[in-house]
């Protein structure tokens, strides 16, 4: 599954700043939630959990594990990208 597929499963629109990158992990499985300002994807794994947020103009791609500590985070903004 791309990134936009998942977007466009639950009808969010794909902002174009966003790549369109395959996603690892069968998030077509996934929840999503979402607020006022934010969409959020969320999916259990065997070795923890995995969440896709996008608010405002801020995509969060973060991983957890079985503990819930954070073990990878990527953001990414129209005018940057950070990962740890």
């Amino acid at each position: 599954m791309k990134l936009k597929e998942l977007f466009n499963r639950d009808n969010v629109p794909f902002p174009e700043w966003l790549e369109d990158e395959p996603l690892k992990g069968d998030w077509e499985n996934s929840t999503y939630l979402k607020g006022e300002n934010i969409h959020k994807w969320e999916l259990n794994t065997p070795i923890g959990f995995k969440s896709i947020t996008l608010e405002d103009d801020t995509y969060t791609f973060t991983g957890y594990d079985l503990d819930n500590r954070v073990i990878f985070e990527k953001i990414v903004t129209p005018e940057y990208e950070i990962t740890s």
